[in-house]
């Protein structure tokens, strides 16, 4: 018998949830119970005790901490859940406590799957996940994604407008393999 995942959740019933870094083997037996038969993990490192369950496919997209996913990671976490829904099979995705990562992913599904501009798929997952997209570059990866997918062809960048974040966060340096670095911060500081 299985044992819920901390903040586990259904954002589309039955097709995908997202959940914290699933940490005992009676987490991945819940997962398997619920009908989830992927798991995307955004962490660093590998989740413990995921060969506790040989069924679930487990997908490795890494993205560091208090980061946005790059383009290809959110291309590819779309077609994993696409080409996994397609079989009936659901899709769980997971970063350390499901807010950041794991909410900026479930946003930009939002946003292909429902057509919801970035603003109401972002709304959407605070609204049944509270705490996610913990970053002015998550949120902002959302309204990008937003843009490359629903612009038409030689048409002006859509404007909008991101939540404003106090000049009290820390500043984040976010680190992708091939990069040297790039500050990210709040944007009115």
């Amino acid at each position: 018998m299985g044992v819920q995942p901390p903040n586990f959740s259904w954002v589309l019933p039955g097709r995908l949830a997202g959940l914290a870094l699933p940490r005992l083997p009676a987490h991945y037996q819940f997962l398997w119970d619920q009908g989830v038969r992927h798991l995307v993990s955004l962490t660093e490192r590998g989740p413990p005790h995921s060969d506790s369950c040989p069924g679930l496919t487990r997908h490795r997209l890494r993205v560091p901490d208090f980061c946005p996913p790059a383009p290809e990671q959110i291309d590819r976490f779309v077609r994993i859940v696409d080409e996994a829904n397609a079989r009936g099979e659901a899709v769980g995705v997971h970063c350390a406590l499901g807010f950041g990562r794991t909410g900026t992913m479930l946003a930009c599904y939002l946003v292909k799957e429902r057509g919801l501009a970035a603003a109401d798929a972002v709304a959407e997952i605070r609204r049944l996940r509270p705490g996610s997209i913990e970053t002015y570059d998550q949120e902002k990866a959302v309204f990008q994604f937003y843009q490359r997918t629903n612009r038409p062809p030689n048409s002006a960048p859509i404007q909008h407008s991101l939540t404003r974040y106090s000049t009290s966060q820390s500043l984040t340096v976010c680190l992708r393999e091939g990069e040297t670095g790039r500050k990210t911060s709040p944007p009115f500081l």
